[in-house]
């Protein structure tokens, strides 16, 4: 096909592509686009093939006036309106959301959120789910949702979880397949309120963070955390009450309940289920003495971007009179790419008397 006789072997969706992107009929109907009122013409056959709120405005064929839309932002619309495709990004995402539902096109609406799968990510999921409210976009709002899963328990220890908005917030808890344990859920929860209180001007005290928190906090599992971490983190902050510690207590007890509970009491799905070891080593503890000063180790990789819950320190090997000669045992964690090595160092007094050690 020549660029001279481009419209002998195209079909019409090639050929009103090749009209509108080279100019080749200015349109017959004139808009004043944005503040300045900046001139942008179209084709008032293409407006009412596409849109139902367009048909009915041009059917006049007299100048229009469009205040809310910017002149940029209105040509990528008539763009899609006319060759069926434009380019979505995080910084058209809220405009063209707009557009598709002031001119009710929900073509445009299902590109954007086909191009949000491609584009989302962790720093901006908040501005993302923000605008899916905005919208009452339910399918945008659950991409950014699962992009959240797919990045806990590592997103709750970020600068965008402790900067997000409550609707945000309350979302995320809210989940059963967060891929967290009920300990970390409290924990960054408890940090997010705090900021939340700085961003509202209000001292830090339990009080106001029960205020920020607001619905959030009885979506937190508290009847699934240990006796000791209750006793020793969630009551120190002060944040329940005395009814709810009650509450808690007796699910935990499963006592009757008259009334119905005020948190729930249900597992969230966050066990690992896609860890691929591939090569594992000797055991890290040997039952012959003399080996114990020698270095060990159990090396594994995995086939999809993993997150370290934890490491469990068995220490029944260790058990003896004999064994007693050794200082510290030193653990380290030595990742193969450029992140720092932790290492940990555990007095060998207290791998002795504790049957079982949650290292880290």
């Amino acid at each position: 096909m020549t660029v001279e006789n481009w419209q002998a072997e195209s079909s019409l969706t090639e050929c009103v592509r090749m009209m509108y992107e080279n100019h080749l009929d200015d349109g017959d109907i004139t808009f004043k686009v944005g503040t300045e009122g900046a001139v942008v013409k179209a084709h008032k056959f293409i407006l009412m093939c596409r849109s139902s709120v367009l048909c009915d405005m041009v059917k006049d064929g007299e100048a229009l006036t469009i205040n809310d839309i910017e002149p940029d932002l209105f040509r990528q619309f008539l763009e899609f309106l006319y060759t069926d495709k434009t380019k979505v990004t995080e910084e058209n995402l809220e405009g063209l959301l707009f557009c598709a539902d002031k001119y009710k096109t929900c073509l445009l609406a299902a590109q954007c959120r086909s191009s949000v799968k491609g584009f989302i990510s962790t720093s901006i999921v908040c501005k993302v789910m923000e605008i899916a409210h905005r919208f009452n976009d339910t399918e945008i709002f659950e991409i950014c949702l699962k992009k959240v899963d797919a990045h806990t328990p590592d997103f709750f220890f970020t600068e965008e979880f402790l900067n997000m908005c409550p609707s945000c917030i309350y979302k995320i808890v809210q989940r059963d397949s967060i891929f967290a344990s009920e300990k970390v859920v409290f924990d960054q929860v408890d940090r997010w309120s705090k900021e939340e209180c700085k961003r509202r001007g209000l001292p830090e005290k339990a009080e106001n963070q029960r205020e920020v928190l607001g619905d959030i906090l009885k979506e937190i599992r508290f009847p699934m955390l240990e006796h000791q971490f209750l006793n020793d983190v969630v009551c120190e902050t002060g944040i329940l009450n005395d009814k709810e510690k009650v509450d808690i207590l007796r699910q935990q007890l499963k006592a009757k309940c008259t009334k119905l509970c005020m948190f729930k009491k249900r597992e969230r799905k966050w066990k690992a289920t896609n860890l691929m070891i591939c090569s594992v080593g000797p055991r890290m503890i040997s039952n012959n003495l003399h080996d114990l000063n020698q270095l060990t180790r159990i090396a594994f990789t995995v086939q999809r971007n993993a997150f370290l819950l934890g490491i469990h320190l068995n220490m029944e090997s260790l058990q003896r009179k004999d064994s007693r000669a050794i200082e510290n045992l030193v653990v380290r964690i030595e990742p193969r790419d450029d992140r720092d090595t932790d290492q940990f160092i555990v007095p060998f007094s207290k791998c002795v008397a504790e049957k079982y050690i949650n290292l880290y």
